[in-house]
């Protein structure tokens, strides 16, 4: 079965979606019995550490055996090597693509 949470209703609220909405979004999926949780998500800083609220969340909900993909970011033009939070996360499964 999959199922959509829909946790950020219009694109101009990403940026301004606060950490509580995003975990609130996690746990519910946890709750519901969802084994995998993928969010196309995350911050406008490249943060590059694994120890922001969400990303510490996500990684405690992988620990647990739920897999977590998580889209690394759009800060492409910052370096290959930049990362945003939640996809810091130490156990959650980063995914990015790069463009020539």
């Amino acid at each position: 079965m999959i199922v959509g949470f829909r946790c950020l209703m219009h694109s101009f609220l990403v940026d301004a979606a606060s950490c509580a909405v995003i975990i609130e979004a996690l746990e519910k999926g946890v709750k519901d019995g969802m084994d995998i949780l993928t969010l196309s998500i995350g911050s406008d800083e490249c943060v590059g550490w694994a120890t922001t609220t969400v990303a510490v969340v996500a990684d405690r909900i992988a620990q647990s055996g739920k897999i977590i993909t998580v889209a690394v970011g759009n800060d492409g033009d910052r370096g290959s090597w930049c990362v945003s939070s939640p996809a810091t996360g130490n156990d959650v499964i980063s995914v990015g693509s790069v463009d020539k």
